[in-house]
């Protein structure tokens, strides 16, 4: 058997398995080809700027900063 068909194969039957416990919609499906190759995913990596990227970066430390301070104003002083 050639790797991509086993891999499919195992796949398929891994989503099959969660599908038949509940855990797995069968509509929230998507086929390998789109999980590979996420085109939205990969045109917003390419226009993405230096400047979106700084600032992306600088939101995420404000709001894990914001966080752990949430966390210490709840310790007892």
């Amino acid at each position: 058997m050639k790797p991509k068909k086993g891999a499919e194969r195992l796949l398929r039957g891994a989503l099959n398995d969660l599908e038949s416990t509940g855990v797995l919609q069968h509509s929230n499906r998507m086929d390998i080809a789109g999980l590979l190759n996420p085109a939205a995913e990969m045109s917003d990596i390419f226009e993405a700027t230096d400047e979106d990227i700084y600032q992306s970066v600088m939101e995420a430390k404000k709001a894990r900063e914001g966080i752990n301070n949430d966390m210490d104003s709840d310790l007892p002083v």
